[in-house]
């Protein structure tokens, strides 16, 4: 019972933040039956990859990598909303493959639906535990587009403090247009 009450609480956490991770021989069983596409998209053969993987969704219907990688080759082709759908799909059917994330957010900021980028990416970042720079400057970059500021400072900050050189222009930038604002006036 006790170790119930302990693990009750890590549960709870993980199904909040949608963190619950599989072994590495549930990751690779997964990704066997599609091995050969994933070859193809390594060898940035996206024309082949991409007959292979539109074949592997009809096979596999249920294999979220499946629609990932034939999401990365929509995104190469420009096919931007194709790309949307294919990475809606795989995290529907996985909500562990944090990347899906990162390229539904690059869809949508294709598409300039800054507010729902800004959502994916943040999922995106969670995933990362806030540790991926990039990611954060990204998020920082999308919350000055929809005119958040101060969110957007403290998160290029913390890009900056992970090393983030980029992220220092884009919150330079913040400060160029406070200080702008306060000269107009």
């Amino acid at each position: 019972m006790e170790i119930l009450l302990l693990l009750l609480p890590k549960f709870f956490h993980d199904w909040l933040i949608g963190d619950f991770s599989f072994s590495e021989d549930e990751y690779f069983e997964e990704k066997k039956p599609i091995s050969e596409g994933i070859k193809l998209i390594e060898a940035e053969d996206f024309i082949n990859a991409f007959h292979y993987f539109n074949q592997s969704v009809v096979n596999f219907p249920k294999n979220a990598f499946a629609y990932f990688y034939r999401g990365q080759c929509h995104f190469h082709f420009e096919n931007i909303e194709a790309a949307f759908a294919d990475f809606d799909k795989t995290l529907r059917l996985d909500s562990t493959i944090g990347e899906a994330f990162v390229m539904k957010g690059k869809c949508l900021y294709q598409l300039e639906a800054y507010e729902e980028a800004l959502k994916e990416y943040r999922r995106a970042s969670r995933k990362q535990h806030d540790k991926n720079p990039e990611l954060l400057r990204i998020i920082g970059e999308l919350e000055i587009r929809t005119g958040n500021f101060e969110s957007a400072r403290k998160t290029l900050k913390l890009a900056i403090e992970l090393g983030d050189e980029i992220a220092e222009q884009y919150y330079q930038t913040i400060n160029f247009k406070e200080n702008y604002s306060n000269i107009k006036e």
